[in-house]
């Protein structure tokens, strides 16, 4: 295995790299459960389309970002299998330091579970 040197890492406003504070890809369907992950501890299934993802170390505070995927295996709306929904953070949530809440949504905008979701926070 390859050992990669970084010089000069940055992590303030406006230079330098901003690599994830966490990750995890998971079972949105059926039992939910994490396949891999960084830096989260739990993921906390709420409602249809609607779940908690737990950090293992919390973050320094609530201004974070988030992106994700929501791929595969969910029931659309119109009866056909969708083949890929947006994941997006509860806007009627709070972030908080230990978690982010989130939801996962088909083509017709209606909350759905998915069985591969896919997540990303950059602080």
């Amino acid at each position: 295995m390859s050992t990669i040197k970084v010089d000069n890492l940055q992590t303030t406003s406006g230079s330098g790299l901003f690599p994830s504070r966490a990750w995890v890809n998971f079972q949105g369907s059926g039992t939910v459960g994490i396949r891999g992950s960084g830096n989260v501890s739990s993921i906390t299934d709420n409602a249809n389309g609607l779940y908690t993802v737990n950090y293992t170390n919390n973050m320094s505070n609530n201004d974070y970002a988030t992106t994700g995927t929501a791929v595969g295996g969910y029931q659309g709306t119109s009866g056909s299998n969708g083949r890929c929904g947006t994941v997006s953070p509860n806007l009627n949530a709070t972030y908080s330091t230990s978690a982010v809440q989130l939801i996962t949504k088909d083509s017709a905008d209606v909350n759905i579970d998915s069985s591969k979701v896919a997540i990303s926070i950059i602080s």
